[in-house]
């Protein structure tokens, strides 16, 4: 969806988020498109494949923008690969700076929440060691 936005003679275009899974690649990547600014980057599960069952589940990797990175548009950060953490961001979950393992034949739902337009997910699982969408 593309919304316009005009003032002052200066028009402005959002561009909401779309995440896209590389699928068959191990560590999981994604591709990430739009015009957000100051990305999060989410993950939740693992999930027996009911994603969204149990509400508003917390995140079990949680990636957030360090303040010299405020303002970067989030197609900068794609591709995007599971476990590294790109310039300019910490890690705030888990606290310990581990990189939580993926477990085989579970769900997980990677989620990506950015200012001035709409974020974006997908589901995808490990299958054969590999991320592959949920169907």
């Amino acid at each position: 969806m593309m919304l316009s936005i005009s003032g002052c003679n200066n028009a402005f275009y959002e561009v909401d988020t779309k995440v896209e899974l590389k699928e068959g690649d191990s560590p999981p990547t994604f591709n990430i498109t739009g015009n957000g600014k100051s990305p999060i980057f989410l993950m939740f599960g693992p999930y027996e494949g009911d994603y969204g069952k149990d509400g508003n589940p917390a995140p079990f990797w949680e990636l957030d923008p360090k303040p010299e990175v405020q303002g970067m548009e989030v197609s900068k950060y794609s591709p995007f690969v599971y476990g590294q953490i790109p310039s300019g961001y910490i890690q705030r979950k888990p606290k310990d700076d581990r990189i939580p393992a993926l477990l085989e034949g579970k769900e997980y739902h990677f989620y990506v929440h950015v200012n001035s337009a709409n974020g974006d997910g997908i589901c995808f699982r490990i299958q054969g060691g590999k991320a592959v969408r949920c169907r």
